[in-house]
């Protein structure tokens, strides 16, 4: 209850600099706080029906409802920064008047000294707009730059592709698997999606790369296998030379949805495995395949969801899955969650090559450009996009093929990366 009346007081204080702005920088229009409170109430009506309803809030309306509100309310955090900053200049100028006031008394009898104005207008000329004016107008350009961003985000962005490629040196490789090629995807969300067409381009540019392997590393579904229908040409026609290989997620369990019994669940689950045959996909259960080349033998390794969290289920078992390929030259896993890798594949499995893995989405959220790398998923998963290397052996954190949650992407795009092993 603490935790949602902070968050309802941050709104608010977001709400009132918000307001704040619109009508220093435009002036005390009649129309303004009616279409900007009326506005609101809308929004506060849809945060009304998410308390009410909880868990039992249709996802259609809550990844709406809630994309939408990210559109609204992160332009405001920037909004709001120039202008706390001027409320506490203000407060502490105010402040020392006060202070110095009470300790130099005026004569008995003498008019106290006005205080400058801060909104007053510069002495050089009417047309000079005041400070306050200037600092709102201010604010609201710094806030239009978010703005735009997220709404590129939940229009276009979150179907931007963007292609990726990587190579990494490997010192036991063979020369036979020299330039051997990968092209790896994860976390599709079916569910999610909304333009078929903008999905079918992604999977025609995985098709283009031409790799030997086509690598998926989970999370087919939001919460239902349903969520598939319409979408089977397209993901059935993803072909690689030397297969493609697929692993479960967290959200392929059915574990994130109500069901009448464990009968239910356990058919249901049935189904998604199914799906991965029926796309003609080679789904790894804690199993391996071999590829074998002038004698030489690359396996390929998938476990089940195991993740460092209690939140996700660890049904991954390595062991297993390595049982029979152990004398591989070469070893790629294929893991969801990749805190597998610092908590498990590291620490008792040191010949394991490449671990190739998703799950964290890089939260769609963030900064990458040259020099800076930054996005909220850092602070819960120490590796969550790109390539991680500790000693000999690598990591790669795919940023997703989809979306969930927040129907958008800002600044980290979805995904499609092609992975080439060369020998070190």
């Amino acid at each position: 209850m603490l935790q949602l009346l902070i968050v309802l007081s941050l709104i608010a204080a977001l709400d009132f600099y918000g307001y704040q702005a619109f009508r220093t920088a435009l002036g005390k229009a009649r129309w303004l706080p009616w279409l900007y409170w009326g506005f609101h109430l809308l929004l506060y009506a849809g945060i009304a029906v998410l308390i009410a309803n909880g868990r039992e809030t249709p996802r259609w309306f809550f990844t709406s409802f809630f994309s939408f509100w990210v559109v609204c309310y992160l332009p405001k955090l920037f909004l709001a920064l120039p202008l706390l900053i001027e409320d506490v200049g203000r407060l502490a100028r105010w402040s020392w008047r006060r202070l110095s006031t009470s300790r130099v008394a005026p004569p008995a009898g003498a008019a106290a000294e006005p205080g400058p104005d801060l909104t007053a207008q510069s002495s050089s000329g009417s047309n000079k707009i005041s400070r306050s004016k200037f600092i709102s107008q201010l604010a609201l350009g710094i806030a239009s730059v978010p703005f735009a961003g997220t709404l590129y985000g939940v229009t276009l962005g979150k179907y931007d592709y963007r292609l990726r490629r990587v190579k990494i040196p490997i010192a036991n490789l063979p020369q036979a698997f020299e330039g051997f090629t990968i092209t790896h995807i994860s976390d599709i969300h079916t569910g999610s999606f909304d333009d078929k067409r903008a999905v079918w381009r992604g999977i025609e540019m995985v098709n283009e790369q031409n790799s030997d392997l086509i690598f998926f590393t989970g999370d087919l579904i939001n919460t239902y296998i349903d969520e598939v229908k319409g979408y089977e040409d397209i993901f059935s026609s993803l072909t690689a030379p030397q297969g493609v290989f697929s692993v479960l997620g967290n959200h392929d369990y059915g574990n994130y949805a109500q069901w009448p019994d464990e009968r239910a669940k356990a058919d249901h689950f049935k189904k998604v495995i199914d799906t991965h045959g029926q796309f003609g996909w080679n789904l790894l259960m804690n199993e391996h395949q071999l590829i074998q080349r002038d004698g030489h033998r690359l396996a390929i390794i998938g476990v089940e969801n195991w993740g460092k969290s209690r939140h996700f289920p660890k049904k991954g078992d390595l062991a297993k899955a390595l049982d029979g390929a152990r004398d591989a030259e070469v070893k790629l896993l294929l893991s969801h969650d990749p805190s597998h890798w610092d908590a498990q594949v590291r620490p008792e499995y040191n010949d394991i090559d490449v671990t190739f893995s998703g799950h964290t989405h890089g939260f769609q959220f963030g900064v990458e450009i040259p020099g800076v790398k930054w996005s909220p998923a850092q602070y819960m998963y120490e590796e969550w996009a790109g390539l991680y290397q500790k000693e000999n052996q690598y990591l790669y954190v795919n940023r997703g093929f989809g979306f969930l949650g927040f129907a958008g992407r800002v600044g980290i795009w979805p995904e499609v990366t092609v992975i080439e092993l060369t020998r070190a």
